[in-house]
């Protein structure tokens, strides 16, 4: 399996467990093994992703071709979610 620093861009990285934190956070796990959380506070605006400001909507995401969906429509691309984990975690790729 590559490693995260063979792998980017992060395209084919796909979420294979995700759990609620806690107000608007998720921790997630990618198949490489890369994990962490996403404070979604701030992106919840649209017609699809601003729903999702009532807590208990936001809570009732599923996992679906790899990344998250809600029953609203709203979906992210797991690419974005890779590296917005991916950013947030010690890398060792080369400066």
């Amino acid at each position: 399996m590559l490693n995260r620093e063979e792998r980017w861009p992060p395209f084919m990285a796909w979420v294979v467990e995700a759990r609620y934190v806690g107000g608007y956070t998720i921790w997630l796990r990618f198949d490489d093994g890369l994990e962490g959380e996403i404070d979604f506070r701030d992106d919840l605006a649209g017609r699809f992703f601003g729903p999702l400001k009532d807590v208990g909507l936001f809570k009732r995401f599923v996992i679906e071709g790899g990344t998250l969906v809600w029953p609203t429509g709203a979906d992210i691309c797991h690419s974005v979610l890779y590296a917005t984990v991916l950013d947030r975690v010690p890398s060792t790729r080369p400066v």
